[in-house]
């Protein structure tokens, strides 16, 4: 077992500079910004073979250029692996989190939202060369309401160097604090969040492919596919930027990487 206390601090000051233009002067705006991050975190081992931990952690951030804002975090974090059998393994754990916000160029008190969570995957080597990694969480959001989600993957195995994947998940991604209570005025416009947001819903899809070329070299192809209701977006009119909900939001593509190593 272990124990592992952080303390993160950092400050900017600076500028941002806006180009002249037909109907606006070029103009400077100062920027303060301040971040700091303290957890504490205590792993442990159970049966010389299952690891566990907790994490609890305090964020604060403040941003000030024409208009202020500063958010605050508090949560915790608890995970534990506990195996069933010599081709099985569970993952069990649970989340909470608490985000203030105060905004003094829009709002008069300070916002907050909440989200607590408990989850459960399952690792089961069913074939010599297959594998099934299945798993469903639980989210109640204090804005967004509460939905359990799905995930699946399958994994092949073809040699030492090679193998395939898909992976399917459903999400439910709830609009973060910014999203609902931001506010900035700038020269280029209004910037500002929108309290009524519905979360992201939908699914996920990925089929991949990873090899080793030779001892140096892996390559790496995927294909992602993502279709979501109320996707969360900014949008521009003009004159104000506000987040909204995206009725249908399609997204689909390929990826590929090759990593080498030079030398030792």
């Amino acid at each position: 077992s272990s124990v592992e206390v952080g303390y993160n601090f950092s400050k900017f000051d600076g500028f941002s500079v806006t180009m002249p233009s037909s109907y606006s002067p070029a103009s400077s705006y100062p920027i303060d910004k301040k971040t700091t991050n303290l957890y504490a975190k205590y792993d442990w081992t159970i049966n010389n073979n299952d690891q566990g931990y907790l994490n609890i952690y305090r964020n604060q951030y403040k941003y000030d250029c024409q208009g202020g804002m500063e958010e605050k975090d508090f949560g915790f974090e608890v995970q534990q692996a506990i195996t069933t059998s010599e081709s099985n393994k569970m993952v069990v754990g649970a989340s909470y989190r608490k985000a203030k916000a105060f905004n003094e160029s829009a709002y008069t008190e300070e916002k907050d939202i909440n989200n607590k969570a408990i989850f459960v995957n399952d690792i089961w080597d069913f074939a010599p060369t297959w594998s099934l990694n299945a798993g469903a969480r639980y989210d109640k959001h204090s804005t967004a309401g509460s939905k359990t989600t799905l995930s699946a993957g399958l994994n092949k195995k073809f040699d030492d160097n090679s193998h395939a994947y898909v992976n399917w998940g459903q999400v439910f991604k709830a609009p973060t604090i910014d999203d609902l209570f931001s506010y900035q005025v700038t020269s280029f416009g209004i910037y500002k969040g929108n309290p009524n947001l519905n979360p992201e819903k939908g699914e996920t899809l990925t089929i991949g492919y990873g090899t080793k070329l030779n001892e140096k070299t892996d390559l790496n192809l995927s294909y992602f596919n993502s279709d979501l209701d109320d996707a969360i977006n900014w949008i521009y009119n003009g004159t104000v930027s506000e987040v909204k909900n995206v009725h249908k939001q399609k997204k689909n593509g390929m990826e590929l990487s090759i990593s080498h190593e030079l030398n030792d």
